[in-house]
């Protein structure tokens, strides 16, 4: 295995950045179910291993029409989402690179200094992407309960909704 030759904190933000992520990602999958639990198995088998900008534009447009008030605020929060975790996926595999690489010393100079054009990779870059990945989960659970309390008085409100049986 090889030695990657970044800074301790940079590794730790990285490995952290990686775990936060796939929570993101599972909770993503569990939303996914709580909101389009009804439909019959094969369809949300479907929707299940649909991708994860897939999966989001489907729970935020749900989220929007169920918050028509927070339309905007649904909005920004799902970009947020995919904008960590696109930033997650140029910093693994930067890091993935350096892994790889036969003179690592001289890759992970750019990665550092963004020499050559790309992104530098700071550790207070790394840290607020690892915040932005912390609130989100939080964020998104409290988002899906607002949504969900909202569908389900407009479902009771509903004139065409028949009522329980009693």
């Amino acid at each position: 295995m090889a030695h990657i030759a970044l800074p301790d904190e940079h590794m730790i933000l990285i490995g952290m950045i990686a775990i936060r992520s796939e929570v993101a990602e599972q909770l993503l999958d569990l939303l996914v179910q709580g909101w389009f639990g009804d439909l019959p198995s094969g369809l949300i088998q479907d929707v299940r291993e649909m991708g994860l900008q897939r999966k989001a534009r489907m729970l935020c447009g749900g989220f929007q029409d169920a918050l028509p008030q927070e339309r905007d605020e649904v909005a920004a929060l799902f970009a947020r989402l995919l904008a960590a975790q696109d930033e997650r996926k140029g910093v693994l595999h930067q890091a993935w690179v350096l892994s790889e690489a036969q003179d690592i010393g001289a890759v992970a100079q750019p990665m550092l200094t963004a020499d050559d054009g790309c992104k530098r990779v700071t550790a207070g870059t790394l840290r607020e992407l690892d915040r932005v990945l912390a609130s989100l989960p939080l964020e998104l659970t409290l988002l899906f309960a607002r949504a969900t309390e909202a569908r389900k008085a407009r479902q009771s409100a509903s004139p065409d909704t028949p009522e329980a049986p009693g």
